[in-house]
């Protein structure tokens, strides 16, 4: 039996204690999480798991219920999430595959292949079909061996809906992606300044999570209109964000919220002056994308705009040698790990 392609079990194998498992029977519900509108339906899994069993397994009065959600990964790829439990909730078991193909075709296979041998572990003898029958977008598989089967005893019905109660999951979870930022910044400083930052993504469901980082402008002496002086900032921000456009390898969204830090100034010539801190706030507003590397290991790029609410004018001896600009901002490179 040839393994679907790129496909890893991330969670111990799914055992259930069926007695008489030859006719086992159960609830079925199948969820498509985001991003797997395209994918097969649960229609299609429980024909495909009696077409094995060479008899339909389902029924909607079961007090034991399989449920499966089927969703895009953190990173890029396939989640597929199985849950078998009674309908009072006890759980019976749990398991988690993942695939790291473009197309839903392994994922769909390889959980079609786990519901089999939870309601009948002796299914493993017999071969599924060549994906590409059912995904002409896959490669082809090796011709294997004819197998015969029983056909089934009655044609199948539609898959029954389950009568337990939904499971409170969602698909994907909370994703958290945090990374370290390569920064330049520009209008924030009398001159533009390279700098570094952090940054902390948590996306929810839907899209729909908090971003969270700071950004770190040392200070460094530049001339100015006539005079020396160094200026500097550091700032952190907490965002609401939203990510509408979700791939399997990169990720697009923006973000929006408040900052706050303080601006570091001192002035060299012609008068020295003592280092001071300044208060200083902005509303933040950033667009982000963000791509998979290899794992967990993901790569980032954003621009990030602040419109100040404190703005100052910077004078050495009664001359304005810097004013804020109302819009500043930074842009950045950065890498990080994502997860799950």
């Amino acid at each position: 039996m040839r393994a679907a392609t790129g496909l890893l079990v991330v969670l111990p194998a799914l055992t259930v204690s069926v007695a008489g498992a030859e006719e086992s029977t159960f609830s079925l519900r199948w969820v498509r999480g985001e991003g797997a509108d395209d994918c097969p339906d649960g229609q299609a899994a429980a024909r495909e798991v009696a077409r094995r069993l060479a008899r339909d397994p389902f029924r909607a009065d079961e007090d034991r219920c399989i449920e499966v959600v089927v969703a895009r990964g953190t990173t890029g790829g396939w989640l597929a999430q199985i849950f078998v439990r009674q309908r009072d909730g006890t759980k019976l078991g749990t398991r988690s595959l993942e695939s790291s193909a473009e197309g839903c075709g392994p994922i769909f296979d390889a959980t079609v292949l786990a519901l089999t041998l939870t309601i009948d572990p002796e299914a493993a003898q017999a071969a599924p079909p060549p994906a590409a029958d059912r995904f002409p977008d896959l490669e082809p598989s090796p011709p294997s061996p004819p197998v015969i089967r029983p056909e089934p005893r009655t044609p199948l019905p539609p898959p029954p809906t389950s009568a337990c109660p939904p499971i409170e999951a969602t698909g994907r979870g909370v994703e958290l992606s945090g990374g370290a930022l390569a920064v330049i910044g520009a209008g924030l400083l009398p001159e533009p300044s390279v700098g570094f930052g952090l940054l902390t993504v948590a996306h929810f469901r839907e899209g729909l999570g908090l971003a969270g980082g700071m950004v770190a402008l040392p200070s460094r002496e530049v001339s100015y209109s006539g005079a020396r002086l160094g200026a500097g900032l550091t700032a952190a921000w907490l965002e609401a964000s939203f990510a509408p456009i979700r791939r399997s390898l990169w990720t697009l969204g923006a973000s929006a919220g408040l900052s706050g830090g303080l601006l570091h100034v001192v002035a060299y010539s012609p008068e020295p002056d003592e280092p001071g801190d300044l208060p200083w706030a902005a509303v933040s507003l950033a667009i982000r994308g963000q791509v998979g590397l290899v794992g967990p290991l993901v790569g980032g790029v954003g621009v990030r705009g602040f419109l100040p609410l404190t703005r100052y004018e910077l004078q050495v001896d009664d001359r304005a040698i810097f004013v804020a600009p109302t819009v500043g901002g930074t842009a950045d490179l950065g890498v990080g790990l994502a997860f799950r």
